[in-house]
């Protein structure tokens, strides 16, 4: 009986250490403003201006529900994973990129000295460092390829996840990482290649510098020739060709305020169409400045398009104040501008006044 009651007990405290090795978290964030829109399109040399005023979901960060774990499997060797999905605050319905409940984030893999090692659904390496050096602290309203895009007007701006990859995050080497993550398309065919994202950046961050570069090729599949460029103001997306990126981006806070900048080169290219193919420079910057629990960001951004000859510019202003350690009141406004050629027709400014919620749990 003796032996039984310490065998138990064994037992018993075995399950215990295993149980503590391991922990699944629920996360995510919710995120609802209210406020103003107006757009100023012009058609056939009439311009009109419409206004709403909206609810709508996601004035500083997406909103999103999701599961991740760990499990110490001895060595410094863990298995991880995470499933992430979207939600719309103002309707309650999903909000999924892809199209699946967990369209976000969906992958699993092992972590240890080497860095970590993932496979599934991914954001992309490039995306990592453009929200990293994004102005307004990478405020997703106030964000320049959201609502009212300046970015993405002759070229498409690059796609941000990718299915069916593999993800490798290196561990710092004295302030020195990088990311590398490979899309397979899984769609070859007789005579068409398969369509893949693959991504990745290289950066040092120290102290109040971060500085990095990163690159992003997309092709798809489609055959090999691109649509005719579309007038001024709207974006080039017929699923065909071939796209690369590259981003210089960098931040340093100095700790009474906060810079960010970067810039992007977006091309489009091996169309069997040649005016078809062409070139988008974008260029972003911004401040931070903090006030004990409040904060006040302001943001420049401007883009030119040889595609469509289009050039476009924005500003940005955006309060903060935190209640508590997980929830923020934020409010600010937004205005662009777009300078449509002679005759074009599109968008000629879009504006913004919100004020908003966020809570993360």
């Amino acid at each position: 009986m003796k032996k039984t009651l310490i065998a138990l007990a064994a037992l018993t405290s075995i399950a215990g250490v295993a149980q503590a090795q391991s922990s699944v978290t629920l996360y995510g964030i919710a995120d609802a403003f209210v406020g103003s829109l107006s757009s100023t399109t012009r058609t056939a040399g009439v311009s009109t201006k419409t206004t709403n005023t909206v609810i709508d979901s996601g004035g500083l960060a997406s909103p999103r529900f999701g599961l991740r774990g760990v499990e110490d499997l001895g060595g410094g060797l863990k298995a991880v994973f995470a499933l992430e999905g979207g939600i719309l605050f103002d309707t309650g319905a999903g909000n999924q990129s892809g199209g699946g409940l967990f369209s976000r984030q969906a992958f699993v893999g092992v972590n240890g000295g080497f860095g970590t090692v993932t496979l599934g659904r991914h954001l992309t390496a490039y995306d990592a460092l453009r929200g990293a050096t994004n102005y307004s602290d990478n405020a997703l309203l106030f964000s320049f390829s959201q609502i009212g895009a300046v970015y993405g007007n002759g070229v498409a701006d690059y796609t941000n996840r990718t299915s069916n990859s593999l993800a490798y995050t290196s561990p710092s080497f004295g302030g020195f990482s990088g990311a590398l993550v490979v899309g397979t398309g899984e769609d070859k065919t007789t005579g068409v290649s398969a369509s893949r994202n693959n991504s990745f950046h290289l950066k040092y961050a120290n102290g109040p510098l971060l500085v990095g570069y990163a690159y992003q090729n997309e092709r798809f599949n489609g055959g090999s020739s691109i649509s005719a460029i579309p007038a001024p103001g709207t974006a080039i997306t017929a699923a065909t060709g071939e796209r690369d990126y590259n981003l210089f981006g960098a931040s340093y806070d100095f700790g009474v305020a906060k810079i960010t900048g970067s810039y992007q080169a977006a091309k489009q290219k091996n169309s069997a169409v040649a005016t078809n193919n062409g070139k988008d420079q974008e260029f972003q910057a911004g401040v931070t400045v903090p006030f004990g629990a409040a904060a006040v960001s302001a943001g420049y951004v401007r883009s030119k398009s040889d595609n469509t000859g289009l050039r476009a510019t924005g500003y940005s202003l955006l309060g903060t104040y935190s209640l508590s350690k997980r929830t923020s009141l934020y409010a600010g406004g937004l205005s662009r501008k777009f300078d449509l050629a002679a005759g074009a027709n599109g968008t000629e400014k879009f504006t913004a006044v919100v004020a908003g919620l966020r809570h993360n749990f």
